[in-house]
């Protein structure tokens, strides 16, 4: 029984610990976004480029993301779903008068 609580207590540390990391990740990348924006009005083929460029580096090679997908829905939409852990988050970046929003479609928490 003591041994069932304290892998109870155990998951839920990681499950709280992979949530304020997605909170963190969400914030890099749109500061990432933001710098590579900057002076644009839209994006482009070449940013989308950039991005995975330096996602593989801050995120991937540094562990700190599982995986990743990053695409472009169009001219001023960007999609980003990412793996930490035991969360999934899918992320929509649009890109309205030289600035840039970040809109969290869907969190998931697997089991």
């Amino acid at each position: 029984m003591l041994t069932i609580f304290i892998g109870f207590i155990i998951e839920n540390f990681k499950l709280s610990f992979d949530l304020k990391k997605v909170e963190l990740i969400n914030f890099k990348i749109i500061n990432i976004i933001s710098k590579i924006f900057s002076g644009k009005t839209d994006f482009d083929i070449f940013m989308i480029n950039d991005l995975r460029r330096i996602f593989n580096e801050e995120f991937l090679n540094t562990k700190m993301l599982d995986k990743y997908e990053l695409y472009k829905v169009d001219d001023s939409k960007i999609k980003v779903k990412y793996f930490k852990g035991h969360v999934i988050e899918e992320l929509e970046i649009l890109a309205y008068k030289g600035e840039i929003k970040l809109i969290e479609i869907n969190k998931e928490v697997l089991e």
